[in-house]
């Protein structure tokens, strides 16, 4: 996740429904998480959201990698 991972996302809890920040970089691994509002514990599924800033990174290099042959 190189660029993403120290990026912040808000995550709406399903029990309160209030957001709560949490890094990208952390949630690659854990998907475990409570509520800091009201300390409910919930599950999240996170492969999509891994998945899809995977393939954000992979656009991210082939744009970098077409601007460096522009020069060329």
């Amino acid at each position: 996740m190189n660029l993403f991972e120290n990026s912040d996302i808000e995550i709406p809890c399903p029990h309160c429904g209030k957001k709560s920040k949490q890094r990208l970089g952390g949630l690659q691994h854990e998907q475990d998480l409570i509520c800091v509002h009201c300390s409910q514990r919930f599950t999240l599924d996170t492969q999509g959201l891994i998945d899809g800033l995977k393939s954000a990174q992979d656009s991210l290099n082939d744009f970098a990698r077409s601007i460096g042959k522009l020069g060329q």
